[in-house]
């Protein structure tokens, strides 16, 4: 495996405390998806209890008790010394991480520690330190997902996706983090959305996105969030994107001529393929096809 600059950054990644710039570090690092794996099955270790003080008291009395065999009773002292270090920071050093991924086409819905829902989009992951739900409700998130947060004024719900972090006491609201993406949307409620450079604050029917790096508001609902219901609806989007979309939502490779400037308004289907490969391309006007397998698109210009 790769190593990291900072040798503590993995362990403020399981806590969920890196910076957004952090983050992004994570994120981009080619070891992230065996880390992941490694969380997914970090709750299954049990670290047995271990009576402290109980050993320490049997080690002393055991030097006293034998003071002609010091070397060996010395060795044992902290060959026990260690045995309790390790043990105790297993324990702190492995918290109780969850983490949530989808494959593509996959969507997931979990129920979080204080009763908060989450939906995944396809080919996302979130991940939380459950120990510590009670005292911080922090979550990172790649990908998109959709939050029904449960009020609870003593506790932010805290979302940091790659470049920002989203706050909210309790609401309703999606968050796409993706690559070149990044769009906070209210539902319900009010959110905080912050950058490094700035922070928003949007209400219900309003979306925080970044454009050229300037974190903006858009005052309407055009860009309500659709993908819960089977069909993601785009706005003058480039086409470049919607392709991206397409090859999470299903195991195809897509083929294009030079027309990736083109955009696109209209739906994209999550259940059937070639109606969402002809719905596309109808209204752009382009020539597809999707090969006998369902593997390959192809689009072009029409002659």
């Amino acid at each position: 495996m790769e190593p990291i600059k900072d040798e503590t950054m993995l362990a403020r990644w399981l806590s969920n405390d890196l910076t957004p710039e952090e983050q992004r570090e994570i994120e981009s690092h080619p070891d992230l998806t065996a880390w992941n794996k490694i969380i997914q099955t970090a709750d299954v270790l049990h670290v047995p209890e271990f009576d402290t003080i109980k050993g320490w008291s049997e080690l002393h009395k055991l030097r006293q008790k034998q003071p002609v065999r010091t070397a060996r009773i010395r060795s044992l002292y902290w060959v026990a010394a260690a045995a309790i270090a390790i043990t105790v920071g297993v324990f702190f050093l492995l918290p109780e991480s969850q983490s949530v991924q989808t494959r593509i086409g996959e969507t997931q819905s979990l129920t979080l520690p204080d009763g908060s829902t989450s939906t995944l989009n396809a080919v996302s992951t979130i991940s939380y330190n459950a120990n510590s739900w009670h005292k911080k409700r922090r979550i990172n998130l790649t990908g998109e997902a959709q939050f029904v947060v449960e009020s609870d004024p003593r506790i932010p719900f805290i979302v940091e996706a790659g470049p920002g972090q989203i706050q909210v006491l309790g609401t309703i609201f999606n968050v796409r983090n993706r690559t070149d993406q990044f769009e906070v949307y209210c539902l319900e409620g009010r959110v905080t959305v912050r950058t490094d450079n700035a922070t928003v604050e949007i209400s219900a029917n309003q979306t925080a996105t970044l454009i050229n790096g300037q974190l903006k508001v858009i005052l309407d609902g055009v860009n309500a969030p659709s993908w819960t219901t089977g069909r993601t609806n785009f706005q003058d989007t480039p086409l470049s994107l919607v392709i991206a979309e397409m090859e999470r939502l299903y195991p195809v490779r897509v083929q294009m001529d030079d027309i990736m400037n083109r955009s696109y308004t209209g739906p994209l289907f999550h259940d059937n393929l070639e109606q969402a490969v002809a719905t596309i391309c109808g209204g752009l006007e382009l020539l597809c096809t999707v090969s006998a397998d369902q593997k390959m698109v192809n689009i072009r210009e029409k002659d």
